[in-house]
């Protein structure tokens, strides 16, 4: 069987070895059930965004001084799932 000397030139190249195809799942907003605190809001939101937990925190702690961050905090607590254990 003779091969193209590149792949996609219009023939299936066989070989012995087998491609593993990685699919991503798209991210989703979850509570952590890991690191949580109170509802695991602030940990799910640093693990979505990629950030340090504890900075985000911070951040909740002051909107909830100086403004609406606590209703916040309660309508993300109904709203944002939990995470499903193991992932």
């Amino acid at each position: 069987m003779a091969y193209p000397l590149h792949p996609g030139a219009g023939e299936r190249i066989v070989g012995d070895e087998q491609e593993e195809q990685i699919v991503e799942q798209p991210r989703r907003l979850t509570r952590s059930i890991e690191d949580r605190q109170i509802a695991g809001v602030c940990a799910g939101i640093a693990k979505y965004m990629g950030w340090d937990v504890a900075l985000v925190r911070v951040a909740f702690v002051l909107l909830a001084i100086m403004s609406i961050g606590f209703l916040i905090y309660i309508v993300m607590w109904i709203v944002v799932p939990e995470e499903e254990p193991g992932s």
